[in-house]
């Protein structure tokens, strides 16, 4: 396994959530099922798509899921939304 770069104190990236989004921005594709939160009351800015920290839009999340996807991305988006 590659060794990741190293982040920056107070980067806003759960440890599971950086394991899925670096396989996927370094390989393509991802190594594990993962969630992505939707809210619109979230945001596209500073959201991470982790639950306390939801993307406003779908296409923000969509970012975050890699051209090959071989495990199970669950995208979270509230009734109504």
């Amino acid at each position: 396994m590659r060794d990741l770069p190293s982040l920056p104190d107070g980067f806003p990236l759960e440890a599971s959530k950086l394991n899925a989004i670096s396989v996927a921005l370094f390989n393509g594709c991802t190594t594990g099922d993962f969630d992505l939160y939707i809210d619109p009351a979230g945001s596209d800015v500073t959201g991470t798509g982790l639950i306390g920290a939801p993307y406003a839009t779908p296409a923000r999340a969509k970012l975050d899921i890699p051209r090959r996807v071989e495990h199970t991305v669950h995208l979270h988006v509230p009734a109504g939304a």
